[in-house]
């Protein structure tokens, strides 16, 4: 018996001690990387690029004027003013921004406007065309952002229960250590 208990106190309760503090350390790093990647807020590129575009003719409706949201640059007012400057086509884009969130608007029209000064060097007789491209790919990518993703909450699900089995296993870890002091120490000696 004498082998078994040197055995015991000397590599066994060692051992589960060493793979206790392991399994806690690892658990806490993992759950500090998960979870700092599912609580960061995402910051989402809504922009559109001219190669993202299918050019095909749209036919938009109009919409009711608002105040005017101007693109940032001079050269973004410049361009907006020359193709999209007369009467009708100001209802459409004001159209076009009403359906868009208050806190895309500005960025709407200034990858709009980037993106006509881009189409216009490429190819100057689908500006307009590029525009009502633009307008469903730039609504699309906002309206992905802005619904929930039930992805997003199943990696929750996955996240939480990896979390409770970790725990559970760290309980588990904590019993066997109990459980063999709790054993040892109530041994008879032998005299």
């Amino acid at each position: 018996m004498s082998i078994l208990n040197s055995i015991e106190k000397k590599f066994l309760f060692s051992l589960v001690r060493i793979v206790s503090l392991v399994s806690i350390l690892i658990l806490i790093i993992m759950l500090g990387v998960a979870g700092s990647k599912y609580l960061a807020d995402p910051q989402i590129d809504t922009k559109v690029e001219y190669e993202e575009l299918t050019l095909t003719p749209t036919h938009p409706t109009n919409g009711k004027g608002r105040p005017r949201i101007r693109p940032s640059t001079e050269a973004g007012v410049t361009i907006m003013e020359k193709y999209l400057g007369d009467k009708d086509n100001r209802k459409i884009v004001s159209g076009w921004i009403d359906t868009v969130p208050q806190e895309y608007r500005q960025d709407f029209v200034d990858n709009l406007a980037t993106l006509m000064i881009k189409v216009e060097k490429n190819d100057p007789n689908n500006v307009i065309t590029a525009a009502n491209a633009y307008r469903m790919a730039k609504l699309k990518k906002i309206n992905s952002i802005l619904s929930p993703n039930p992805a997003d909450s199943f990696k929750g699900t996955i996240v939480a229960l990896f979390a409770l089995a970790a725990l559970g296993l760290i309980g588990m870890f904590c019993l066997i250590l109990v459980f063999l002091a709790v054993e040892r120490n109530t041994r008879k000696t032998e005299s």
